[in-house]
C-alpha cells in the first residue's frame, strides 16, 4: 500500500515537471494537456469518502453536493502541492473559457465532436473540483483571496449556463450540466469558508446567520445573482432538457444550497444574498398547490435565512424594494386559500406542514427575536396558522396520522411565535381565542391524540416538559386553562395521563401563583362539574382534579372562587349528590387549615424566572448627606423544598370515603443566600 502510494507521488510530481517544462518552451497544448492530467490525477490520488447526506426533514432525501459538503482534507493543502498551482489554475480557466466557444458550442451529433466536447466539460469539472477541494481547508484561504478564482470560477458557471440552450446532443448536454453542477458547488465552497450553511442541516437549527468574519472571506461575485435567477426561474425548458431532467433538478438544488450558503457568509455576502432579485423568486419558487418537492424543502429554508438577513444585516432606515415584512407576508400567505373566479384553491397539505415546522426556526433570528414576532403577528400569523386546521381539514378528513401531525404543527408553530411575551400571548387570546384553538383540533375528527396534548403541554411550559421533573415554569396560563377544559372530550386513558400531568405542573410556589392568580381554581371546578353530565370522571382523575383543587386553594383562593365550589356540592337534578362531594369537603377541610404544602413558603416573594423579569426601585433624587445609601435586602432561594415521586393509590375504596393520594417525600433541603446591594448618592459639583 504505501509503494502504491510513493509510486502516485512520484507520477503526480512526474505529471507537474513535464507541465511547467512544455509552459516553459511555451508549449500551450502541450502544458494544458499535462495539467488535466495532473488535475484528474490528484483527484483519483485520495478520493474523499462523502458523509452521510443531511437531512431538514426525515420525509425528504436533500442530497447535497459531496463537493460542498465533503470534510476539509488535509492532502489539499497548499503547503503540501506545487507552489505555482493556484497561478496553474487560472491560467488553466482562463484556457478552458477560450475553448468553450470553439468547440462545444459548434459541437454537432457526430461521435468524434461529441467525445472532444465532453473531454473539454470533464476538464471543467476536474478544475471546479479541484478548486473547491483547495476552498475547503482553511489554510488555504489566504492564497485564493488573493487570487481572481472566485471571478474565473464564476464566469465559468455563466458561459455554461449560456451554452444550456444550444442546441446538442444527449451525451454533451450531460457533461455539460456535470461541469455546471461541479462549478456551482465550487462557489458554495469558496463563498462559505466557515461551513455555516451545513451547520444549520446538522442541529436543525437554522438560528445562525451571516455576519462572522472569518479569515479572507471570498466575496460574492457581481454575476452571481444574475446566474441564480435565471437558473431557478427558467419558465420555459427547453425541449432537450428533457433528456438530463434529473440534472437539472440537481443543478437547481445545488445553486438554492449556494445561495444558502451566500446567506450564511459574511455581512456583505449576505446583504447581497439578500436582494430583490434572489428574495423573489425564492417566494415564487414555493408553489403551495402541489405536491411537495425536496427543492421545494430546501428553498424553504433558502428563505428563512434571506429573511435573517434583511433583519439582522439590512437597517431599518435603508431603502430597499424587498423587506422582512413582504418576505413574512410572503411565506405565510402559502397558508391561505387562493380566491379566484372557482371554487378556493386550498395550500397543499405537505407544503403546510413544511411551513409550519420551520416557523420555529424562522423566529429564531441571532438578533431582535421578539421584534421579528411582533412582525409576524401584526401580519396575522397567529390567525393564519390557527385557521389552518379549518382550512385543510376535509383533505385529510379520514387519515388520523395525519390530523395528528397537522395539530402537533400547529402548537408548536404558535408556541414559537409568543414564547417569551406576555403581550404576544394575551393579544392571541384576545384576537383567536385558545377556546377556538381547543375547537378547530377537536372538530379535525378524532380526539386530540398523547403527541398533541404533549406539544399543548409543552406550550404550557414553552419548552420540552419532562413528566416528574418539577422544575417547569408555567408561562401560558391560558393554554393550562384549555387543557383542562378538554379533559371532559377525552378518551379515559388519554384523561389519566393528562390529568397527571397537569397535577405535576402545581409543583412550585411561582407555578400555584400563576395558576392562582389565573384563575384555575373556578376553572377546575367548572370541570368536576361538566363531568356530572356524564356520569363523571374516572376514579384517578377525580382525585387527581381535587387534589389540584386543594393544592390551589391552599395556595390562596378569592370568595368568588370559595363559592363556587361551594356551589358546585349542590345536588344534581335526579337528587343524587356529586360523585366528588365528598372528597371535595375534605379538600376544603385542607384548605381552612394554616398550612401549606411546602411549609415555610414567603408571604411576599419576586418571581425572577422570566427572561425580562425585574426588580424596579423608586428613584431617590436626594440624600441626606454625601455619605448616605440606600440598601436592598432579599432572600434567594437556589433549592426550594418539593416532593417527588407518582401518586400512589390505597385499595380501591368507593367514592363516598375516597381518601386523598400520598406522595413519597424526599428530605427538604434548602439553601438560602443573603445578597446586599447597596446604591450611594454622590452630590454633584457644580
Amino acid at each position: 500500500m504505501a509503494d502504491k502510494q510513493k509510486r502516485r507521488s512520484q507520477d503526480l510530481r512526474s505529471l507537474w515537471r513535464s507541465f511547467k517544462a512544455a509552459r516553459l518552451r511555451k508549449e500551450s497544448a502541450t502544458a494544458h494537456d499535462r495539467l488535466c492530467s495532473y488535475l484528474r490525477r490528484a483527484l483519483s490520488e485520495a478520493p474523499t469518502t462523502p458523509s452521510p447526506p443531511p437531512t431538514l426533514r426525515n420525509k425528504f432525501n436533500l442530497v447535497p453536493s459531496c463537493i460542498a459538503f465533503a470534510p476539509p482534507d488535509k492532502a489539499w493543502r497548499l503547503e503540501k502541492r506545487p507552489k505555482e498551482l493556484v497561478d496553474a489554475l487560472e491560467e488553466h480557466a482562463e484556457l478552458l473559457l477560450q475553448q468553450l466557444g470553439s468547440e462545444v458550442v459548434a459541437a454537432n451529433l457526430t461521435g468524434e465532436q461529441d467525445s472532444v466536447a465532453g473531454q473539454l466539460l470533464a476538464n471543467c469539472a476536474d478544475f471546479a473540483t479541484i478548486t473547491a477541494r483547495l476552498a475547503a481547508w482553511p489554510a488555504n484561504y489566504e492564497a485564493l483571496a488573493q487570487s481572481h478564482l472566485t471571478g474565473k470560477v464564476m464566469k465559468l458557471a455563466h458561459n455554461l449556463w449560456a451554452m444550456v440552450k444550444e442546441k446538442m446532443s444527449k451525451v454533451v448536454i450531460r457533461h455539460l450540466f456535470q461541469a455546471l453542477i461541479h462549478s456551482v458547488a465550487c462557489l458554495h465552497s469558496m463563498l462559505d469558508p466557515q461551513r455555516a450553511w451545513k451547520e444549520c442541516f446538522l442541529p436543525a437549527s437554522l438560528a445562525s446567520t451571516g455576519g462572522k468574519e472569518g479569515p479572507s472571506v471570498l466575496p460574492a461575485p457581481a454575476e452571481l445573482v444574475p446566474l441564480f435567477v435565471s437558473v431557478l426561474t427558467q419558465s420555459q425548458v427547453p425541449l432537450h432538457f428533457n433528456l438530463c431532467l434529473q440534472l437539472y433538478s440537481d443543478l437547481r438544488n445545488e445553486l438554492l444550497h449556494m445561495i444558502g450558503a451566500l446567506l450564511s457568509s459574511v455581512e456583505s455576502n449576505a446583504r447581497r444574498g439578500a436582494s430583490s432579485n434572489v428574495c423573489l423568486p425564492l417566494l415564487t419558487f414555493l408553489d403551495p398547490r402541489e405536491n411537495i418537492s425536496p427543492l421545494q424543502t430546501l428553498a424553504v429554508s433558502t428563505v428563512i435565512k434571506a429573511t435573517h438577513a434583511l433583519h439582522c444585516h439590512v437597517p431599518d432606515d435603508q431603502q430597499v424594494e424587498v423587506d422582512v415584512n413582504l418576505m413574512l407576508s410572503g411565506f405565510l400567505n402559502i397558508l391561505t386559500p387562493r380566491y379566484g373566479e372557482e371554487v378556493p384553491t386550498q395550500p397543499c397539505y405537505e407544503m403546510a406542514i413544511t411551513i409550519l415546522d420551520s416557523i420555529p426556526l424562522l423566529v429564531a433570528p441571532p438578533t431582535g427575536a421578539g421584534r421579528l414576532r411582533q412582525q409576524m403577528v401584526d401580519l396575522g400569523c397567529l390567525i393564519k396558522i390557527t385557521e389552518l386546521l379549518n382550512t385543510i381539514r376535509d383533505s385529510i378528513r379520514e387519515d388520523g396520522d395525519r390530523q395528528c401531525v397537522l395539530a402537533c404543527s400547529v402548537l408548536k408553530s404558535l408556541t414559537a411565535i409568543v414564547e417569551g411575551s406576555q403581550a404576544l400571548r394575551e393579544g392571541y387570546e384576545s384576537t383567536v381565542t385558545y377556546h377556538r384553538l381547543r375547537q378547530l383540533v377537536t372538530d379535525l375528527g378524532t380526539p386530540p391524540s398523547t403527541p398533541a396534548l404533549s406539544q399543548a403541554i409543552n406550550m404550557v411550559v414553552e419548552g420540552e416538559y419532562e413528566y416528574q421533573s418539577h422544575s417547569h415554569s408555567i408561562y401560558n396560563t391560558w393554554a393550562l386553562a384549555m387543557l383542562l377544559r378538554w379533559l371532559p372530550s377525552l378518551p379515559d386513558n388519554e384523561r389519566a395521563w393528562l390529568a397527571e400531568r397537569l397535577y405535576d405542573l402545581t409543583f412550585g410556589a411561582h407555578n400555584r401563583q400563576r395558576c392562582c392568580g389565573a384563575g384555575l381554581i373556578t376553572v377546575v371546578t367548572e370541570v368536576l362539574c361538566a363531568s356530572q353530565k356524564e356520569g363523571g370522571f374516572s376514579e384517578e382523575v377525580e382525585v387527581l382534579l381535587v387534589h389540584i383543587l386543594e393544592v390551589l386553594g391552599s395556595h390562596s383562593i378569592q370568595t368568588a372562587e370559595l363559592k363556587h365550589i361551594i356551589g358546585a356540592l349542590r345536588p344534581l337534578p335526579h337528587g343524587q349528590l356529586p360523585t366528588y362531594y365528598f372528597s371535595v369537603q375534605k379538600a376544603l377541610s385542607v384548605m381552612s387549615h394554616d398550612i401549606t404544602h411546602e411549609r415555610m413558603v414567603p408571604l411576599c416573594y419576586f418571581d425572577l424566572r422570566s427572561k425580562t423579569a425585574i426588580i424596579s426601585l423608586p428613584p431617590h433624587l436626594h440624600f441626606p448627606s454625601s455619605t448616605s445609601s440606600l440598601s436592598f435586602h432579599t432572600w434567594v432561594c437556589l433549592d426550594y423544598p418539593r416532593t417527588t415521586g407518582r401518586l400512589t393509590y390505597s385499595t380501591p375504596v368507593s367514592r363516598s370515603t375516597r381518601i386523598t393520594p400520598t406522595f413519597p417525600s424526599l428530605p427538604r433541603k434548602r439553601r438560602r443566600i443573603l445578597f446586599r446591594s447597596v446604591f450611594t448618592y454622590v452630590p454633584r459639583t457644580v
